[in-house]
């Protein structure tokens, strides 16, 4: 934010009308979130009033496209629509396809605001195919994250994991899709999953989310799983942070509008057992959504309204529910909204709050899961709920294969080489690993000529993957890949002294305690770098050292089954 401000500024001082507009333009774009968003409309307006004569281009189209975001997200909905038919009017003029595909997102939109789903999918699939037409990969991703809004808001988020998963997995960065995720997974009744999830984004009071341009969706999302949850303390913490926007709205760029605050603050309120205060925030949310003709969400703010009217009136501090069901039931079915009908239907099946979920100790047990870890030939096939990676046979994967073959079971280090290498503990390998059975004494070199050699061969891949990785504009990996070529070469260069002579090492022991963690944790990343939810999965259920073992988590264990050809 402050670099923004500091190339705005300079932008200014040089007085270069170009410099200014391309400022502008990334500025905002770099520092977009909800603390900059007044900000944010400010500098689009300078951009839009500095054009000039100079015209669109590619850049500042996708600025007054960002306007409209930052207008809905204020309330200016009146202002938000003229934006888009100019944007409209202005991508057409320029030709310029990319452009023109956030239109029929932006108006995607507004349909599902108003309850016309239908019409609403017609105009995500159009951008989606302009969007594979022209390979933009960014508005192909806001197509995919568009479609699950949709079913979320008409259908509720049960069978949507399925779906968000692979994002959530593959986009770390973007920590609205496991928050998405964790929604899902509490809709489709898997507890004990959807707590795991949701205590990891709870660290630090939720602070640890980046304050971006999804982190009023992500909030919205956390919100939803909270509440199903029932976690009272935590819907408190989540209140905290949204109360310093209650009059915006929830909206991400060019795709998702989830209501006001208003409403999730309603939610919460709820959650955490304050049913006055929930009344007074939904109350306040109707007023908003109906200034913005936002029919579905008008329904879910009925059905809140109603289910706290009925709390306190089963506490005798209310009057009831009123009309508001018959109303929100006539709403539903019209709208075809089965999740909120069901609601409705089912009086009392929103469950009372709580003060506070169960900590994840006392979660009820998820029933066993399975993986299945294939050797064909070279390539090894890790396949788990909806992952699947294959990775090239080596020492790492052929360790990791015993560890997931005896669950819960210490082997020490030796023994684990042994197996590997089809001996009896205690007898003698050839090569790098090489161990006694006393564990005592000189191994000899650290590295042997093959495992340099290995080394090497290492650096040159992740040299390659670096290359690939800035040539996709892959920041994330590329640091991956750079801290672990560090590491090899911190490793190869501790293995070989003055003139290239190897270094010997301590003891048979030490050295299998060294190259079996490395192997196995260097397996576990590449894992993590295909796939990040296999690769949590195992990192945090595989312990390495002297002794070794595969630990699956007893809320949810995972059974492997390795077979090998």
């Amino acid at each position: 934010e402050e670099l923004a401000d500091e190339a705005v500024a300079m932008a200014h001082r040089l007085g270069d009308r170009q410099i200014l507009v391309f400022a502008l333009a990334l500025g905002q774009l770099a520092s977009a979130g909800p603390d900059t968003t007044r900000r944010g409309l400010e500098w689009i307006e300078t951009l839009v009033d500095s054009l000039g004569e100079a015209g669109d281009s590619t850049s500042t189209l996708a600025a007054r496209s960002r306007r409209i975001d930052l207008l809905l997200e204020v309330d200016d909905l009146a202002e938000a629509d003229i934006a888009l038919e100019t944007l409209a009017r202005l991508a057409d003029a320029s030709r310029d396809r990319r452009a023109a595909a956030y239109v029929p997102l932006h108006r995607a939109r507004r349909f599902a605001m108003q309850g016309r789903f239908d019409e609403a999918r017609e105009l995500t699939a159009a951008a989606a195919a302009t969007a594979e037409a022209i390979g933009a990969g960014t508005i192909s991703l806001l197509t995919a994250s568009q479609s699950i809004v949709h079913t979320w808001l008409q259908q509720g988020l049960g069978g949507v994991a399925q779906l968000v998963r692979p994002y959530a997995d593959r986009l770390p960065a973007m920590p609205a899709y496991r928050a998405a995720l964790t929604a899902a997974l509490a809709a489709e009744g898997r507890t004990a999953e959807a707590h795991s999830e949701f205590e990891r984004l709870a660290i630090g009071g939720f602070r640890t989310i980046p304050r971006d341009n999804l982190w009023l969706l992500a909030m919205a999302l956390l919100a939803e799983a909270c509440a199903a949850l029932r976690d009272g303390l935590r819907a408190d913490e989540l209140r905290a942070l949204l109360a310093p926007v209650a009059e915006r709205n929830i909206v991400s760029p060019a795709a998702v509008y989830a209501g006001p605050v208003e409403l999730w603050l309603g939610i919460l309120a709820g959650t955490a057992g304050h049913d006055t205060e929930a009344l007074e925030h939904l109350r306040a949310a109707r007023v908003s959504a109906a200034r913005a003709g936002a029919r579905a969400v008008a329904v879910r703010i009925d059905v809140e309204e109603a289910e706290a009217l009925g709390r306190l009136g089963e506490r005798g501090d209310g009057d009831g529910s009123g009309g508001l069901p018959e109303r929100a039931r006539s709403q539903a079915r019209e709208l075809g909204m089965p999740h909120l009908l069901a609601r409705i239907e089912r009086p009392g099946s929103s469950p009372a709050p709580v003060a506070s979920a169960p900590r994840p100790a006392e979660a009820p047990v998820a029933s066993e899961h399975e993986g299945v870890l294939r050797r064909e030939g070279d390539v090894w096939t890790f396949a788990w709920d909806d992952h699947l990676v294959r990775l090239k046979d080596g020492s790492g994967v052929q360790l990791l294969s015993l560890l997931l073959e005896h669950p819960g079971r210490e082997i020490h280090c030796l023994e684990l080489i042994a197996l590997r290498d089809g001996r009896a503990p205690g007898g003698v390998a050839s090569g790098e690993d090489a161990v006694v059975d006393s564990g005592q004494g000189s191994a000899g070199p650290v590295l042997d000529a093959t495992a340099k050699a290995a080394y090497r061969a290492r650096v040159q891949e992740l040299r390659e993957e670096i290359d690939e990785a800035e040539a996709f504009n892959d920041p994330e990996r590329v640091a991956r890949a750079r801290e672990e070529m560090e590491l090899v070469a911190r490793e190869l260069a501790g293995a070989v002294g003055l003139g290239g002579r190897d270094r010997p090492t301590g003891s048979h022991a030490e050295r299998a305690r060294v190259n079996a963690t490395r192997a196995i944790r260097s397996t576990l990343k590449r894992l993590a770098d295909y796939d990040a939810g296999l690769g949590r999965e195992l990192e945090t259920s595989v312990r390495t050292g002297t002794f070794c073992a595969y630990e699956p988590d007893p809320r949810r264990p995972v059974r492997w089954v390795v077979q090998r050809d």
